[in-house]
């Protein structure tokens, strides 16, 4: 096995060589072994792919005991290592790959499974932040099977493997009770999936059919490629076909686009929307447990309107952007920016997905604006912002939602 190089950061990939009926059996059906087994596939190439995307991190694959990493060498780019997993079972199995890993010179952990292909890379940054910036013990991925598709250490925990009942929906409560135990502090990060049965492979391709942000290129490939094999897949949900696409104004921030369509009916109908694209909104928090809105003038409307930060990812990554909109509208820096969901802005009228960060423990300094910008910060208690939100005192819809999707982080964060 070759040995890892000495870096602060270290991803396990926790994965099997993709033998016919030895991997994701619980597909078969609707998929045959082989088809199976060639999905799988390309969950393995998508993950490591996922892991090389994380700065400052070495990416491992860790097998299990007899699995041969030479089946692997043409699969693997360059810069992953493939590990033997010490251990025998799953909690045996984790555990052993954490301490691996550590042993290596890592100063913080994260294992992840081979079966998540479209898990954002934020996820993991987000977990090795909460490790390093908030001194989190544990971080969680929770899944929404009950399990966890990530775990992110600092140091070895042997109790949070221990008594775990392996591959039921037990397992986040059981582990997070072994962490309450072991007087373990536990951050979690957004819920995700895996792909293990019908139901996952259907939203899969749901989800790849609909969402063009997400990355997931391997698995992208061998979904076509099941379909020419006449796979019995998932049909994407789509049910209009376009039978002609018009762009009659385009510029930087958005496209008009009129279309032509054959509806589920059968009937033919014009339509028109925005092609925007997606834009990050940040609810920042100030160390004394207030939340900086902002006051703007919107020329549509002909009024001032009270937001929250936001901004296009003009090239960035979502959380580049979401760090550079911050500074740019309320001067905010430091504490901790976190990837918390996202929601379409006006689902009839444009395809503009807002991505909602929590900024927690931001210091304000000096704003950076354009030359077009006209606002001022209001800032105000957390409570009272809520309220507002509630109430449609925040009066743009975008950000009384991203107010109150961060409400649950930023009570939490502020009761500590």
């Amino acid at each position: 096995m070759e040995r890892l190089a000495r870096q602060p950061r270290a991803l396990g990939i926790m994965g099997k060589v993709p033998e016919v009926g030895q991997v994701k059996t619980r597909l078969s059906p609707p998929l045959t072994p082989e088809h199976a087994a060639l999905l799988y596939t390309a969950f393995l190439r998508d993950a490591m792919l996922l892991g090389l995307s994380v700065p400052q991190c070495n990416v491992s694959v860790v097998l299990p005991e007899g699995n041969d990493e030479r089946q692997l060498h043409d699969l693997a780019p360059a810069g992953v290592s493939f590990v033997q997993q010490p251990g025998n079972g799953l909690g045996e199995g984790l555990r052993g790959a954490i301490r691996l890993l550590l042993g290596h010179g890592a100063g913080s952990v994260a294992l992840i499974g081979s079966d998540s292909p479209t898990l954002p890379e934020e996820h993991i940054e987000q977990a090795f932040d909460m490790l390093e910036r908030d001194c989190a013990d544990v971080v969680l991925g929770p899944a929404g099977d009950g399990g966890y598709y990530l775990i992110a250490v600092r140091a070895d925990h042997p109790r949070l493997f221990e008594d775990i009942t392996w591959s039921s929906e037990l397992v986040m409560d059981q582990t997070l009770e072994r962490a309450r135990e072991a007087n373990l502090r536990v951050k979690l990060i957004p819920e995700w999936y895996d792909i293990d049965d019908g139901a996952s492979l259907h939203r899969l391709v749901a989800d790849l059919g609909n969402d063009g942000h997400l990355a997931a290129p391997a698995t992208r490939v061998a979904l076509r490629t099941l379909r020419r094999l006449g796979a019995e897949l998932p049909e994407s949900p789509v049910p209009w076909t376009v039978l002609s696409t018009e762009t009659p104004y385009r510029d930087r921030r958005r496209s008009l686009v009129q279309e032509l369509l054959l509806t589920h009916c059968g009937d033919e109908a014009a339509y028109s929307y925005l092609d925007a694209p997606d834009a990050v909104w940040i609810v920042p928090v100030t160390t004394q447990g207030e939340i900086v809105l902002i006051r703007q003038y919107r020329h549509p409307v002909r009024d001032w309107v009270l937001e929250v930060p936001a901004g296009g990812l003009d090239g960035d990554s979502m959380h580049a952007a979401a760090v550079k909109e911050l500074r740019e509208e309320v001067g905010g820096t430091g504490g901790s920016v976190s990837y918390v969901g996202a929601f379409y802005s006006s689902s009839g009228q444009m395809t503009l997905r807002a991505l909602v960060f929590v900024a927690l423990g931001v210091e304000l300094g000096e704003s950076e604006l354009e030359s077009t910008e006209l606002l001022e910060p209001v800032i105000v208690p957390a409570g009272l912002a809520f309220d507002m939100a509630r109430r449609g005192e925040i009066n743009d819809g975008q950000s009384a939602l991203a107010v109150l999707f961060c409400e649950h982080a930023i009570r939490a964060w502020l009761a500590k």
